[in-house]
């Protein structure tokens, strides 16, 4: 009986290591975004936003003094994409986002208009964009 236990363990074990194995296998381009960034406010870093991934979802925070409630977001698509930027500044560009906002990477000078992003990620909302350093 003691041999079946311990062989229990060993299988439940090797089976744990196959199932991470098998998830680090399905990584997505958008597994790039996942992270913490910070914001400049007064020549300062503040922490700002939260991109987690959980059982294959990607979860939004946002901290304006209190961090939100994770917000579930999905790969942006290019349609989304280009209500934000210009259609002809696409390019090696992966974006998560909802219907209010998206966080996207791109590359370091990326520009789109008006606006240059001078650390290759950047976060588009209604209001217009702003710079995100990746912590």
């Amino acid at each position: 009986m003691f041999v079946y236990r311990h062989t229990s363990s060993l299988s439940l074990i090797v089976l744990s290591i196959f199932v991470t194995l098998l998830q680090a296998c399905t990584v997505s381009p958008q597994d790039a975004l996942v992270g913490s960034y910070t914001i400049t406010e007064n020549g300062k870093q503040r922490e700002f936003v939260r991109i987690t991934k959980k059982e294959g979802k990607y979860y939004f925070s946002a901290n304006n003094g209190q961090w939100s409630e994770p917000k579930e977001i999905m790969p942006v698509a290019m349609a989304k994409y280009e209500l934000h930027f210009d259609k002809k500044s696409a390019g090696d560009i992966q974006g998560l986002g909802h219907k209010f906002v998206g966080i996207f990477k791109v590359p370091k000078g990326f520009k789109s208009g008006s606006y240059l992003c001078k650390t290759g990620y950047v976060m588009a909302f209604m209001l217009g964009a702003i710079d995100l350093q990746k912590m």
